[in-house]
């Protein structure tokens, strides 16, 4: 009888998956390669999820079954540890089967939930993929059934957990994972089946082939579970894989039954010369036929089997015996084909993983470790949220120009533009970005309009060869028409940029003097308070309170000295596993942070900014022209962009269609 763990698909479905997927082993690694994304997490809990970030899969993406092994122990070590932290962090998750489209009109999309349970999930949903690919990569087909089981339970806690958790996303799906369940169950029955096949001769086949046939009905509820997440998911699995799927499916349930049936004949035989009395010739034929059919109807698939059809042969030799031996001698009724249920205390069940007991030790151990941390959390929230309040409070006072010269002062807005160009490199960056932007468009365009010209060629040999003898119509073509549609597409994009293109050139060229002027912040100055003397006035008229501010923020930077001596003592403390002290020095930072003179300064620099505002400006040339030049990098940047996006769409639409299409040409 063949091997079922070696064939059966899904192993392989997440073989082809690893091997074509750029991030590595997709349904495992995806969410280790976006945890580096996510906030630092320190402690016995960081240093795993580390572990598994930096996991090197080579060797069980090449089906190394003792690789696959270590990586079970690692993903069973941070289960235990999610589940014994009070940590909640930010995950990141993305489908094992993402669709594929061109970049710049379709792109992947990833689930993000900072919610501890959704790790819980993403972890369990991993392991389940580990143990599935053990099942198929394991020698030893007693191991390979207790990862079946081990699958069987993490399926199960997932469940468990789905109701909690606001996100949707395939791998997630209730039928996507009631699918993995019932193909799990399927496995292990078959397994139990091969165990217990060598003792039919002695425990009877009535009995045995109740594990096959659960085994086959546990596989056709994978096949129902599968068809519905196809039918019903938007994220739907590739066609090829799916009915890859589908066909190993398919042939697990017809195995189960015409196997079963076949056994079950072949335990009557030697019985009928036995009993002549009793009818089991009529019983034998029952059966024969009856996986002779279920074969038959297998075969009505294209995509069948070929060693269904050597037993095909099998049977139907041994049946017509039987028929020819049944109408000379015993001239008995057949019976019908009659199958025995598994009885339920025999069912099987889910299994738990074996966890470390001295990992458990350890992670009991790291208690107080978990107390530390949640101190050092507490204090570097009150700690980071006066960093914040800092940052802000400096940007204001530079924004306002309280710590410039008072003469150098010119309104907000103008700043911002100013800095802006500066930023971006100025004039010499604006006119390398408008030739690269000329530049790729004219090669984009080259390969876009050749496309259009082998299109239309095509289309004229189409029209010259209509209806001739054994002449294809490319209009016929669904490929064809798609290019054509998609280069189409294409073009009238590429047409839409070049007009915003011209759009830019004008106005850098109408706008070129502010461009110059913005290269010194002096000549600016100069240029605005020319335009607008009464603006030069502010600073002399408001000397009392710039001043006071200036004097605010000296007070503000010395008592942010002593916070952050605090704060260090903390860590030391905290090093220390000082709980009391930690807890003393933490109330001491929060009440002197309340006590800080934030709000007045604050309000001292809005009551500034008020007058400044009130200042009415004469003439506002300079920011409209400063403005524009703005627009003018806004429009370089966004080309840039695009032709970035659509170079590689271009590029491989030509190369596809000299390649399906160049016989045409």
């Amino acid at each position: 009888m063949q091997q079922t763990n070696k064939y059966i698909i899904l192993g392989n479905i997440y073989h082809l998956i690893i091997i074509n997927n750029k991030n590595g082993l997709k349904a495992i690694s995806i969410v280790l390669d976006l945890m580096s994304k996510s906030v630092k997490i320190d402690g016995e809990l960081g240093q795993q999820r580390r572990t598994l970030l930096l996991y090197d899969l080579t060797e069980f993406q090449k089906g190394n079954y003792q690789q696959g092994l270590d990586l079970e122990k690692q993903y069973l070590r941070y289960l235990i540890l999610i589940q014994n932290t009070q940590i909640e962090f930010e995950t990141e998750w993305n489908d094992t089967f993402q669709p594929v489209f061109i970049p710049m009109i379709q792109q992947s999309k990833y689930a993000k939930l900072k919610d501890k349970k959704f790790e819980l999930v993403c972890t369990l949903f991993n392991l389940t993929i580990i143990y599935i690919y053990l099942v198929h990569q394991l020698p030893d087909n007693k191991q390979a059934t207790t990862k079946a089981r081990n699958a069987l339970w993490t399926i199960d806690q997932i469940l468990l957990h789905l109701d909690d958790i606001d996100v949707d996303q395939a791998d997630l799906n209730k039928s996507y994972l009631k699918f993995l369940s019932s193909y799990c169950y399927g496995f292990v029955y078959l397994q139990s089946f091969k165990f217990l096949e060598s003792q039919i001769k002695q425990q009877g086949a009535e009995e045995i082939v109740t594990y096959l046939r659960e085994g086959g009905a546990k596989f056709l509820s994978s096949l129902d579970q599968l068809k519905i997440f196809q039918k019903q998911n938007k994220n739907k699995i590739p066609p090829i894989v799916y009915n890859k799927i589908i066909e190993e499916i398919e042939f697990q349930i017809t195995y189960a039954e015409y196997e079963s049936a076949y056994l079950l004949s072949q335990e009557l035989k030697p019985k009928i010369q036995d009993n002549p009395k009793i009818n089991i010739i009529g019983k034998v034929i029952g059966y024969l036929q009856y996986s002779q059919q279920i074969i038959i109807d297998y075969m009505k698939n294209k995509n069948f089997k070929p060693q269904v059809q050597d037993k095909l042969k099998e049977i139907q030799n041994e049946l017509t015996l039987v028929e020819v031996r049944n109408n000379e001698i015993y001239k008995c009724q057949i019976i019908k084909a009659y199958f025995k249920y598994l009885e339920v205390e025999k069912y099987i069940s889910q299994k738990q993983p074996q966890f470390e007991e001295s990992f458990i030790e350890l992670v009991k151990q790291n208690d107080l470790k978990q107390k530390l941390t949640q101190l050092q959390k507490i204090a570097d929230d009150i700690f980071y949220q006066n960093q914040q309040n800092k940052n802000k409070l400096q940007m204001e006072l530079e924004e306002q120009n309280i710590l410039q010269p008072n003469e150098q002062r010119i309104p907000q807005n103008i700043k911002q533009k100013l800095q802006f160009i500066q930023e971006r490199g100025g004039i010499n960056s604006l006119k390398q970005g408008i030739n690269e932007l000329k530049k790729r468009s004219q090669q984009i365009g080259v390969i876009i309009i050749n496309l259009k010209n082998k299109i239309k060629n095509i289309l004229l040999k189409d029209q010259v060869n209509f209806g001739k003898q054994g002449y294809q119509n490319i209009l016929n073509n669904q490929d064809f028409q798609l290019f054509q549609l998609t280069q189409e597409f294409l073009f009238k994009r590429l047409q839409s940029a070049q007009i915003i293109n011209m759009e830019t050139y004008d106005l850098l060229k109408k706008n070129e003097r502010y461009l110059i002027l913005a290269e010194v912040e002096d000549d600016i100055y100069q240029e605005f308070t020319k335009l607008n003397p009464q603006f030069k006035l502010f600073a002399i008229r408001n000397q009392k309170l710039i001043q006071q501010l200036n004097n605010q923020y000296l007070d503000f930077q010395k008592q942010q000295d002593y916070i952050q001596n605090l704060y260090n003592e903390i860590q030391v403390q905290l090093q220390q596993s000082q709980l009391e002290n930690v807890e003393n020095l933490i109330k001491k930072l929060s009440q002197i942070i309340s006590e800080l003179n934030y709000d007045s300064i604050l309000n001292n620099i809005q009551s500034l900014k008020q007058k400044e505002q009130e200042i009415e400006i004469r003439d506002n040339s300079i920011y409209d022209g400063l403005k524009s030049v703005s627009d003018c990098f806004l429009n370089v940047e966004y080309g840039l962009e695009f032709y970035n996006q659509i170079q590689q769409s271009v590029n491989d639409l030509a190369i596809k269609f000299d390649e399906q299409f160049s016989a045409y040409l």
